[in-house]
Protein backbone atom coordinates (compact mmCIF):
# COMPACT_ATOMS: atom_id res chain seq x y z
CA UNK A 1 0.00 0.00 0.00
CA UNK A 2 3.07 2.49 0.94
CA UNK A 3 4.11 2.02 -3.05
CA UNK A 4 0.52 3.26 -3.84
CA UNK A 5 0.47 6.12 -1.45
CA UNK A 6 4.35 7.19 -1.27
CA UNK A 7 4.04 8.35 -5.83
CA UNK A 8 0.47 9.67 -5.51
CA UNK A 9 1.46 11.92 -2.29
CA UNK A 10 4.67 13.21 -3.79
CA UNK A 11 3.37 13.42 -7.43
CA UNK A 12 0.03 15.52 -6.77
CA UNK A 13 1.80 17.59 -3.99
CA UNK A 14 4.28 18.66 -6.53
CA UNK A 15 0.96 19.24 -9.62
CA UNK A 16 -0.92 21.17 -6.57
CA UNK A 17 1.17 24.24 -7.18
CA UNK A 18 0.00 24.35 -11.17
CA UNK A 19 -3.21 23.45 -11.22
CA UNK A 20 -5.77 25.17 -9.60
CA UNK A 21 -8.94 24.77 -11.47
CA UNK A 22 -11.44 21.45 -10.77
CA UNK A 23 -12.20 19.35 -8.36
CA UNK A 24 -8.54 18.60 -7.24
CA UNK A 25 -8.72 17.83 -3.41
CA UNK A 26 -11.43 15.53 -3.42
CA UNK A 27 -10.09 13.67 -6.87
CA UNK A 28 -6.80 13.51 -4.58
CA UNK A 29 -8.65 12.08 -1.47
CA UNK A 30 -10.42 9.34 -4.19
CA UNK A 31 -7.20 8.64 -5.89
CA UNK A 32 -5.84 7.98 -2.25
CA UNK A 33 -8.75 6.06 -0.77
CA UNK A 34 -9.64 3.27 -3.77
CA UNK A 35 -5.63 3.14 -4.68
CA UNK A 36 -4.50 2.14 -1.38
CA UNK A 37 -7.79 0.39 -0.79
CA UNK A 38 -8.54 -1.95 -3.22
CA UNK A 39 -4.58 -3.64 -2.55
CA UNK A 40 -5.26 -5.06 0.21
CA UNK A 41 -8.84 -5.95 -0.76
CA UNK A 42 -7.57 -7.64 -4.69
CA UNK A 43 -4.33 -9.19 -2.58
CA UNK A 44 -6.23 -11.21 0.09
CA UNK A 45 -9.24 -11.79 -2.09
CA UNK A 46 -7.29 -14.12 -4.73
CA UNK A 47 -5.02 -15.33 -2.16
CA UNK A 48 -7.77 -16.88 -0.39
CA UNK A 49 -9.24 -18.72 -3.45
CA UNK A 50 -5.59 -19.69 -5.34
CA UNK A 51 -3.98 -20.46 -1.33
CA UNK A 52 -0.94 -18.40 -1.78
CA UNK A 53 0.71 -15.37 -3.28
CA UNK A 54 2.50 -14.90 -7.11
CA UNK A 55 4.31 -12.39 -8.12
CA UNK A 56 2.50 -11.51 -11.38
CA UNK A 57 -0.32 -11.28 -9.86
CA UNK A 58 0.84 -9.01 -7.16
CA UNK A 59 2.15 -6.63 -9.71
CA UNK A 60 -1.41 -6.90 -11.24
CA UNK A 61 -3.23 -6.08 -8.70
CA UNK A 62 -0.99 -3.29 -7.58
CA UNK A 63 -1.47 -1.63 -11.62
CA UNK A 64 -4.98 -2.34 -10.99
CA UNK A 65 -5.69 -0.55 -8.24
CA UNK A 66 -3.57 2.77 -9.27
CA UNK A 67 -5.40 3.30 -12.40
CA UNK A 68 -8.84 2.43 -10.65
CA UNK A 69 -7.76 5.18 -8.48
CA UNK A 70 -6.67 7.51 -10.96
CA UNK A 71 -9.74 6.79 -13.05
CA UNK A 72 -12.16 7.81 -10.01
CA UNK A 73 -10.30 10.89 -9.43
CA UNK A 74 -10.41 11.64 -13.03
CA UNK A 75 -14.64 11.78 -12.68
CA UNK A 76 -13.94 13.32 -9.32
CA UNK A 77 -11.90 16.04 -10.78
CA UNK A 78 -14.30 16.96 -12.97
CA UNK A 79 -17.37 17.31 -10.96
CA UNK A 80 -18.39 20.85 -9.83
CA UNK A 81 -16.17 21.20 -6.71
CA UNK A 82 -18.25 21.86 -3.00
CA UNK A 83 -16.19 23.63 -0.22
CA UNK A 84 -17.82 21.17 2.29
CA UNK A 85 -16.62 18.07 -0.18
CA UNK A 86 -13.32 20.00 -0.34
CA UNK A 87 -12.84 20.38 3.49
CA UNK A 88 -13.79 17.29 4.55
CA UNK A 89 -11.47 15.40 1.59
CA UNK A 90 -8.98 18.15 3.07
CA UNK A 91 -9.20 16.64 6.28
CA UNK A 92 -9.31 13.09 4.67
CA UNK A 93 -5.76 13.78 3.16
CA UNK A 94 -4.22 14.99 6.41
CA UNK A 95 -5.64 11.82 8.57
CA UNK A 96 -4.47 9.63 5.54
CA UNK A 97 -0.80 11.19 5.82
CA UNK A 98 -0.95 11.18 9.30
CA UNK A 99 -1.54 7.51 9.33
CA UNK A 100 0.56 6.64 6.88
CA UNK A 101 3.45 8.60 9.01
CA UNK A 102 2.28 7.07 12.05
CA UNK A 103 2.25 3.43 10.94
CA UNK A 104 5.38 3.50 9.20
CA UNK A 105 7.41 4.49 12.14
CA UNK A 106 5.23 2.41 14.57
CA UNK A 107 3.49 -0.38 13.10
CA UNK A 108 0.66 -2.19 14.92
CA UNK A 109 -0.04 -5.70 15.82
CA UNK A 110 -2.37 -6.56 12.66
CA UNK A 111 -2.35 -8.61 9.86
CA UNK A 112 -1.74 -5.83 7.39
CA UNK A 113 1.43 -4.59 8.78
CA UNK A 114 3.50 -8.09 9.80
CA UNK A 115 6.36 -8.58 7.81
CA UNK A 116 5.64 -10.92 4.46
Amino acid sequence: MKLALFPTFLYLGIASFKIRKGNYIAAWFIALIVGAGLIPLLFYSYTYFVGRSYLPADIAVFFISVIAGYAFAFFVYNSKPRKPVTFLAAAGIAVIAACFLTFTLCPPDFILFKEP
